[in-house]
């Protein structure tokens, strides 16, 4: 089997691939607005890999600001995994970065991915939570109270955040936090 990865501006490719899988999990198609509007910048790169001339897997990077680069958008279809066309992708999105930081996220539950990533030279540096609302929220209740289980003191500990001189993410945004803020967030329920 020949696999070729490559850099594509092609969306079509990447939102056919994410539709054939809209039911498998782990894969979000609200990744395909995000490459879609992400694709409008420079530092933006989309990788795919072809057998054949079809689109069998895909992966985004961004470059940034405080030095970080971001990874995302990763999947490889179904019939073409375990074959290493994901640790390809993964190299491919990694040496476009030039950045000391670079980041990604992968589901807990997707031990595959967790494997992949961590094989690769990824720490895990703490665990997301997702709030996931079955009431839209307009319609939520003045007492609909979102928590978390992260503190300051936990937050200063985690991988990176020395390195980093303070600066955390806030879903894809690198945020300089001071302790105030971060419990200012907190105690307003701003914070996941």
């Amino acid at each position: 089997m020949n696999v070729a990865i490559k850099e594509s501006r092609d969306l079509d490719k990447v939102v056919r691939l994410f539709e054939q899988h809209k039911n498998s999990p782990f894969t979000y198609l609200t990744n395909i607005p995000l490459v879609k509007m992400l694709s409008q910048l420079e530092s933006f790169k989309i990788f795919v890999a072809e057998v054949d001339g079809e689109t069998v897997g895909c992966i985004h990077s961004l470059s940034y600001i405080y030095d970080c680069g971001y990874i995302g958008g990763f999947l490889v279809h179904k019939d073409f995994r375990g074959k290493g066309i994901g640790s390809r992708l993964l190299d491919a999105a990694l040496n476009s970065l030039n950045t000391r930081h670079v980041y990604l996220f992968v589901e807990e539950k997707n031990t595959t991915a967790a494997r992949l990533v961590e094989k690769t030279g990824f720490k895990r540096i703490y665990r997301g939570c997702r709030y996931i609302a079955s009431t839209p929220l307009d319609e939520a209740s003045g007492s609909l109270r979102i928590t978390s289980g992260v503190d300051w003191t936990s937050l200063k500990k985690s991988i990176g955040f020395k390195e980093r001189n303070g600066v955390v993410n806030f879903g894809y945004y690198p945020v300089k936090i001071t302790e105030k803020a971060f419990e200012d967030l907190r105690s307003s329920n701003k914070i996941l």
